[in-house]
């Protein structure tokens, strides 16, 4: 056998390869899309019993300071 015999074998059995990983990986979201219990909305509108919503506050190392008060569209204000 010669190695462009081998070279577009390999490349046939890569391709096929990767189309069926792209079938099974639709198929799972599929199924995982069909099991989802529904679309969560905002500000608990339909959430779940028990699940209340996470706000996260920005952490500041001791004696930094917040520069984006001032800041507005990336402009800072001072001069």
């Amino acid at each position: 056998m010669d190695i462009v015999a081998i070279l577009s074998t390999v490349i046939l059995l890569a391709t096929a390869g990767t189309i069926m990983v792209a079938v099974a990986a639709y198929i799972a979201f599929k199924v995982r899309e069909r099991r989802r219990p529904g679309t969560q909305k905002v500000f608990g509108e339909g959430l779940r019993p028990g699940v209340a919503p996470i706000f996260l506050t920005r952490y500041l190392p001791p004696g930094a300071t917040d520069s984006r008060r001032n800041d507005v569209g990336g402009v800072s204000s001072k001069k």
